[in-house]
């Protein structure tokens, strides 16, 4: 590369590179680098209601990227729907509400074990995660609430949700995992779990409480 010295990132799904080359991130307009991708702080709404997109891994190379947009229909991927894959960078640290609602074919998020915060309701409603087994985020601190992962109907457990102090919101139709769990382990940390947390999960085999 003649201005950054280093190779162009070589993305899988076509539409991502239009994005982002539209939104200004490569340094040439040619193409985009690993260097270029770090300079960016925030990718807004730039993929809102993208029902194109379908795979995302290259995300893991936006390193300065410590949150997403949040906001119910107005999240960072809302109605993302043919999106089946994402790498998330190891900067992310908060995912805020409703991110990635409704995004009908997301099976698979890497990257989730870096994520410190899901911050408000419905991060991941309206996706399937199918791909995960486990959910395991052990640099998770603050609540957990409603809406959260209740779309994961395929077997699952939840291992580590390490230092949260409350699941907080949750109600009779506003659950927070999905009935695809198979063992849930609640951290020492937990202070607090409110009404109907559990509700509707018919497949937990081991219940174990760490508090």
């Amino acid at each position: 590369h003649p201005t950054a010295g280093s190779a162009y990132i070589k993305f899988a799904d076509a539409e991502v590179f239009r994005v982002l080359m539209e939104k200004g991130v490569s340094s040439d307009g040619v193409g985009i680098t690993k260097e270029d991708a770090a300079k960016v702080t925030s990718i807004g709404t730039w993929f809102y209601k993208n029902t194109t997109i379908k795979e995302f891994t290259e995300f893991k190379f936006f390193t300065s990227v410590t949150q997403l947009n949040g906001g119910y229909q107005t999240g960072a991927f809302y109605n993302c729907s043919n999106l089946t894959t994402i790498a998330l960078p190891p900067s992310l640290a908060t995912i805020n509400n409703y991110a990635f609602q409704d995004c009908s074919s997301l099976n698979s998020v890497e990257g989730l074990s870096n994520v410190s915060s899901l911050y408000g309701e419905g991060c991941f409603v309206g996706c399937p995660l199918a791909d995960i087994a486990e959910i395991y985020m052990p640099n998770l601190t603050g609540k957990l609430y409603k809406r959260t992962f209740t779309s994961m109907n395929s077997p699952h457990k939840v291992v580590n949700l390490g230092n949260i102090t409350a699941i907080e919101r949750t109600g009779y139709n506003d659950t927070i995992f999905g009935d695809g769990c198979t063992l849930l382990r609640i951290p020492a940390s937990m202070q607090s779990i409110s009404y109907y947390a559990f509700h509707n999960l018919r497949n937990v085999e081991a219940f174990i409480c760490d508090a």
